[in-house]
């Protein structure tokens, strides 16, 4: 009797722990998503890939190549803990001057906590949503729109 509500007690333990997990996860990306007025739209065209990618090259300094990661809750929150150990690219880079333009000018709610969980959020569902030509495009064209100190931030 004592081992089999010791099993039960255990069971519903990791099964519970296992949905929190899930759930929050989803929970956190659904509330970030809901904080941004829209969607950002791809560009239709993506004629001047290499131009727009030695542009993005020469901007960040690196001469990695763009690469773009698709990522779900669970995998970022891998890479935020992975930062170091994970093989650098400017895909990730590309990626954010998509989503801190679209959030400049896109959230209800302004505050830090809601800019930080809305920008995993968006950040998540770009990578989604657009191809790695779609982000290449968009990120040059918003970054030569730039004065240069935004792109070190």
């Amino acid at each position: 009797m004592k081992r089999s509500f010791l099993f039960r007690a255990t069971a519903s333990l990791l099964c519970g722990g296992a949905l929190m997990v899930t759930v929050v996860q989803l929970a956190f990306y659904w509330f970030g998503l809901s904080n941004i007025d829209g969607r950002p739209v791809p560009p239709a065209r993506t004629d001047n890939l290499g131009a727009d990618t030695a542009s993005l090259q020469q901007d960040f300094r690196r001469r990695l190549p763009i690469l773009v990661h698709v990522l779900n809750p669970w995998t970022f929150i891998g890479e935020l803990r992975a930062e170091k150990a994970a093989t650098p690219d400017n895909g990730a880079h590309a990626v954010w001057i998509i989503v801190r333009n679209y959030n400049g000018s896109h959230l209800r709610n302004r505050k830090m906590i809601w800019w930080h969980l809305s920008g995993a959020a968006l950040t998540i569902w770009v990578t989604r949503n657009w191809t790695t030509d779609q982000i290449v495009t968009a990120a040059a064209a918003t970054a030569r729109s730039w004065p240069q100190q935004h792109l070190a931030n």
